[in-house]
């Protein structure tokens, strides 16, 4: 048990003016990692990303105040009195990994923390998508240090039934790595801030603002446009979908930095225009909140990060039954290397070891037109320089290791 074990009262709150026109909060709760540096004693609550002050509850090493009896000049003091005795005994760690749930009873709006000097760390609090075990390592093993700290988001096979958006018919056309995993689809952007060390006296309350949370994530829209070739019978697109290769999935909390080496990918449905059988030209947009895409390592191939595939849903009359529409789909591919170059969504640290977010948000505007005549997609011409070109793939999609 510590030398001083009384403890001081603490509250939360965050401040969201800092933030840019536009941009949202979707989650409504913050994790909040408590660190006593001198000394070395850790706690961690998760608490409302928007009340004030933010109530929430305790994850790991809750103070819990019991009652016992003590011994004074031999003579047994009354439990009832014991709160005004300076005792060790009053306060003992409860060490619990596990969520204290949603009961309303059990959230509050102050924590108790052992007296100290204290830096405080808050990020986004997301369970469906993101794997906190670094988290957790680091609060329970007091020689791990905060610099060690990730967030890596969670990754499943293509038909694991807890990934949240498949596609039945998808056939993946780039096969790369090990295992092809997926991240959940997400808009969802993850914040992160931090609280200079300040001391906590004992029986002290203290109020705790985290006035500017920065995004660690980017909020990257990914715009394309549709060319409908009419050769023979009018068509229309009615949804397109696709996927981007080259998301990493580890970020470190302290540095910003990204982990580029190993990249999975994501499927998202693209918003779109409502076409009809005159229209022309179908406008696309993606929207995702990831750490970053990484780019391929050349313009011409086809697997690998940095390669956004799709699936085109077209209908079109049915000839012989006026009440009917006959579907297709098919799917095709684009190298994203001109585009993402121009982006510049990364930087790199002056000894190239590691990759940084070069912006907040940014916007990927896919200058080649995608040529559809309702069969498959047109290849584009190979003189179109500068420029990243659509390319039809083939039914056998090869398998490979990079």
């Amino acid at each position: 048990m510590d030398e001083h074990p009384h403890y001081a009262q603490v509250s939360y709150s965050f401040n969201w003016d800092s933030l840019t026109v536009g941009e949202s909060i979707d989650h409504d709760s913050m994790y909040v990692l408590a660190y006593r540096v001198i000394n070395i004693w850790k706690s961690s609550m998760v608490v409302s990303a928007f009340d004030k002050p933010s109530r929430g509850r305790y994850l790991y090493n809750m103070l819990e105040e019991r009652i016992k009896p003590i011994t004074v000049d031999t003579a047994v003091v009354d439990t009832a009195v014991v709160d005004t005795v300076a005792v060790d005994s009053v306060i003992v760690d409860t060490v619990s990994t596990e969520s204290m749930g949603d009961d309303e009873n059990l959230l509050v709006e102050s924590f108790r923390l052992k007296s100290g000097d204290y830096k405080f760390v808050a990020f986004s609090r997301n369970d469906l998508e993101i794997d906190y075990s670094s988290v957790d390592n680091y609060l329970c093993h007091d020689e791990v240090p905060l610099g060690d700290m990730n967030v890596i988001y969670k990754t499943y096979e293509k038909g694991d039934s807890s990934l949240h958006f498949t596609i039945a018919d998808w056939v993946d056309y780039n096969a790369y790595g090990e295992k092809e995993r997926y991240m959940q689809p997400s808009s969802q952007p993850i914040y992160y801030d931090t609280i200079a060390v300040r001391p906590l006296r004992a029986n002290g309350q203290y109020h705790i603002e985290f006035a500017q949370p920065r995004r660690l994530t980017q909020h990257i829209e990914i715009n394309f446009g549709i060319r409908k070739v009419v050769d023979n019978q009018p068509f229309t697109v009615d949804s397109v979908f696709a996927e981007i290769s080259g998301i990493p999935y580890v970020i470190n909390l302290a540095t910003g930095y990204i982990d580029i080496q190993k990249t999975k990918k994501m499927m998202f449905k693209a918003e779109q225009d409502i076409d009809s059988v005159d229209n022309q030209l179908v406008r696309c947009k993606g929207v995702i909140d990831v750490p970053t895409i990484v780019e391929s390592s050349a313009e011409d191939i086809f697997m690998g990060p940095g390669i956004m595939q799709v699936m085109i849903m077209c209908s079109t009359q049915d000839s012989s039954d006026e009440t009917k529409r006959l579907n297709k789909k098919f799917q095709g591919s684009i190298n994203l290397y001109h585009t993402l170059k121009r982006a510049g969504l990364i930087r790199f640290t002056d000894d190239r070891q590691h990759a940084m977010k070069k912006k907040d948000s940014a916007e990927l505007i896919i200058d080649a037109e995608m040529r559809i005549n309702g069969e498959h997609i047109l290849e584009n011409p190979d003189d179109a320089a500068g420029l990243d070109r659509w390319h039809k793939v083939d039914k056998n999609p090869p398998i490979i290791d990079i």
